[in-house]
Parts: structure tokens; sequence; C-alpha cells
């Protein structure tokens, strides 16, 4: 992707808002494009930034921004909204771009390779928490493997509410 696609990624693009208000986009902004390579060059102001943000500010989604993980109630955390099939952090090193595997010398193909369309996701996914819901034990919050959860501030004792919480529920209630 580079900023010469702009035409065909704006083509592409869903006919659909992106972000309801600024709150929600500055807040997703700052969680995914300050870090990624395809934003640096306009942070540096050594280039143009990434196409886009461009088709998001002009009222479309980009395809390569997939809806994100969404609690049972339909909730989602603004850091992870979406999930960006492009991004890259700028620490990630060189560009992953996939190469084929060349045949070995010798060795009949029995099908032709076809070349690779579509988007890839080069960053995990979050794992949401479940853990301030009510009915969860402390055993499942002890296995809870979310990236942000409520459970582990509450098992070390730490919790805000302090000792007349019971269950992360009560809190949040």
């Amino acid at each position: 992707m580079t900023p010469d696609d702009y035409d065909a990624l704006e083509a592409e693009a869903l006919d659909e808002p992106t972000f309801s208000n600024g709150t929600e986009g500055y807040g997703w902004m700052a969680a995914n494009c300050d870090t990624c390579v395809h934003d640096k060059p306009i942070r540096d102001d050594s280039g143009p930034g990434c196409p886009l943000l461009l088709i998001a500010m002009i009222g479309k989604r980009p395809v390569q921004w997939l809806d994100g993980p969404r609690g049972e109630t339909g909730l989602f955390s603004i850091a992870t909204q979406y999930v960006c099939t492009e991004y890259r952090d700028e620490d990630d090193g060189p560009d992953p771009t996939p190469r084929p595997i060349p045949d070995p010398p010798g060795q009949g193909v029995l099908l032709p390779r076809e070349p690779y369309t579509g988007h890839r996701v080069l960053a995990s996914t979050p794992v949401m928490c479940r853990c301030g819901d009510p009915g969860v034990t402390e055993a499942e919050m002890y296995a809870c493997q979310a990236d942000v959860c409520l459970a582990h501030d509450y098992l070390a004792g730490s919790f805000p509410g302090g000792p007349a919480v019971s269950h992360p529920s009560e809190a949040l209630a």
C-alpha cells in the first residue's frame, strides 16, 4: 500500500461513516496510526501519510479496517473498534510481504500457484475480557487471557472500589 494507491483504495471503500464523532476518530488513530509505519512519513514531515486515513476523513470506511472485537452487548473499546489489516508497527522491521517458496529443482508441480489476492491481518486481535460479567467465578477470572482484564486488579486486591467490592461486576454497576 502506497499513497499512490489512493484512487483504488477509495473505489473499494465502503460508503459508510467510519467514526461517529471526533473523539472516536482521534482515540482510534492515537492507538493505531501513531505507531504505524504507513503514517510515519507525515509525522516526520518527510512525505504523505496513510491514504486510509484520508479515505476515513471523507466519510467512507476503508475495507482494510475490519470490525474489531465487541462485547456481548455490542460495546467496543475505541482503540479496538477496527482492526487495520495494513497496520505494521514502526519497530517491526522490514516489510513482511509474502514471498512464494520456490519449487525444488527437478520436482514437478501438480497445480500452479495462484497469486495471493485480498488482505492479510498483520496484527493480532485483542482478546476481550468477560470477567466483569455477573456469574463469572474466581476460577474463570484466574484463567482469563484477555489483554485488558478487570479481574487481574480485583484478584490482586488493587481493584477500584476497595474491599466493599466482592466481584468486578459490582464496581461496573
